[in-house]
């Protein structure tokens, strides 16, 4: 049965489509009432964000209290035998849209959650995160169902955005999603279920469908880059017979501040001149030069020192003789950490060079690499991820594949009547052996969506599952 408790003049009216005498009596003043819809943002998570339709009443609800007011207070509840054990569906404010001979018709509008926030950190876990907003907001966190383990968050925001919305990027990144009932925000894992697995019958369920996922060739996230521990740095000039990078030094910087200059613990070299081997360019000698040596493409040097992060370096040219060989331009490679393979960071330039000249560098502040997880299929889409809600290329990648796990599955969509013994919460884990088909199938699927449609008085239950 619906229930619509509406408040007209400081007065609570108990509204349905039909008489029913329950814990109150609920008179039949309600014309229609649009669809109520919940769903993820993201097909792997996010805010389950209500849409709500039009509330549409007989004018005699309004009798004593005409005309109609602008705004009320509103319910609108689903239960099978009363008020006990209803299913709270919607609480907020009607605004009055029209108002007719035969109806009065209200628009509703559910709670805005407009708290906005600027540039922010997010550390900690996403359990504790959402405990922190939550607070803000003025709910209270129900997390039973979330992550056994709750993921690391490491995230830095920036610009102004509603909190609501950065919590919603935060739980799709690590595939959870959330919804709220009243002032109660339930954070749920979307590899977990949702409470009691529901289990639907042929006589609970109408025909349903069955779409296979869209193919994805790959997952895209980029990685905000730390630091690097490690630079490469590939010089353009040694293209040419005859032609060779000489530097005299090469020094890394690595507290930031660029004025602590240290040799690297260890420096290499594509390729050097046999007689000015790359530890010249390391032995605080600035008498003494390596040499790349003539006609080598692409020479490069590559330098470490320990495991500290590096923020700059400094290239000294050769001690006498400067002419062709001292560098001008180079690509700057970093590996950071938690990396296998050096990631482009930038351009090195250098002009003008005097002999013996030390010139300084400082490494890029803010790169962004791209983490690419592959699918299962060599064709498709390729799925952007943004944003990522951490920084360590381990987590990213773990979330990029729990993405992956939830976007090749199956879709699922089942329509109930709304008089089903038990109807499904955002998710729940749902399971059918549906024998309309051509043999008979085992379905199964998490909640991602749901719509009630008081005109066909059905749900439209949507999620992610799979078929046997």
């Amino acid at each position: 049965m619906l229930l619509v408790q509406l408040t007209v003049g400081g007065v609570v009216r108990y509204l349905s489509d039909d008489y029913h005498a329950v814990e109150h009596f609920y008179e039949a003043a309600v014309v229609s009432l649009g669809q109520l819809r919940i769903a993820t943002r993201q097909p792997w998570g996010g805010w389950a964000e209500p849409e709500y339709g039009d509330l549409v009443l007989l004018p005699s609800v309004f009798s004593a209290a005409w005309p109609p007011p602008r705004t009320c207070a509103v319910s609108v509840w689903l239960g099978q035998a009363g008020e006990t054990g209803a299913r709270l569906l919607f609480t907020g404010t009607a605004y009055l849209a029209e108002i007719g001979r035969e109806a009065v018709v209200y628009a509703l509008y559910g709670p805005e959650y407009a708290t906005e926030v600027e540039d922010a950190t997010y550390t900690g876990t996403l359990a504790s995160v959402f405990a922190a907003a939550c607070a803000t907001l003025g709910l209270t966190l129900n997390a039973t169902y979330g992550r056994t383990t709750s993921p690391a968050v490491l995230y830095a925001a920036t610009g102004k955005e509603r909190l609501i919305d950065r919590l919603s990027d935060l739980a799709a990144f690590f595939s959870h999603r959330f919804y709220i009932e009243g002032t109660t925000l339930y954070l749920v894992d979307c590899l977990r279920d949702n409470g009691a697995i529901l289990g639907l019958t042929e006589f609970d369920v109408l025909p349903g469908a069955y779409t296979a996922s869209p193919p994805c060739k790959r997952f895209v996230a980029d990685y905000p880059l730390p630091p690097p521990r490690n630079i490469q740095l590939v010089f353009d000039e040694s293209t040419g017979a005859g032609t060779a990078v000489y530097l005299a030094e090469v020094k890394l910087n690595r507290n930031g501040n660029m004025d602590a200059w240290l040799s690297p613990t260890t420096l290499s070299a594509s390729s050097s001149h046999a007689s000015y081997p790359i530890a010249n360019a390391r032995d605080n000698n600035a008498a003494t030069f390596w040499s790349s040596g003539g006609g080598v493409p692409g020479a490069f040097v590559q330098a470490v020192y320990g495991t500290s992060p590096l923020f700059g370096y400094s290239l000294q040219a050769h001690p006498s003789v400067v002419a062709d060989n001292a560098p001008t331009s180079w690509a700057v490679y970093g590996l950071c950490a938690n990396r296998s393979e050096y990631k482009l960071m930038g351009q090195g330039t250098a002009a003008n060079w005097a002999a013996g000249e030390i010139k300084e560098f400082e490494l890029p502040k803010e790169v962004n690499a791209p983490i690419e997880l592959a699918g299962s299929h060599p064709f498709g889409d390729e799925v952007p991820v943004a944003p990522a809600c951490h920084t360590t290329y381990a987590q990213i990648l773990a979330a990029l594949g729990n993405i992956k796990t939830i976007m090749e599955r199956t879709r699922v969509q089942l329509r109930l009547p709304l008089d089903v013994a038990t109807l499904p919460r955002i998710g729940q884990k749902l399971t059918l052996t549906d024998e309309s088909l051509a043999a008979t199938t085992s379905v199964w699927a998490r909640v991602s969506a749901i719509t009630y449609d008081f005109d066909t008085w059905t749900c439209v239950v949507e999620g992610e599952g799979g078929l046997t």
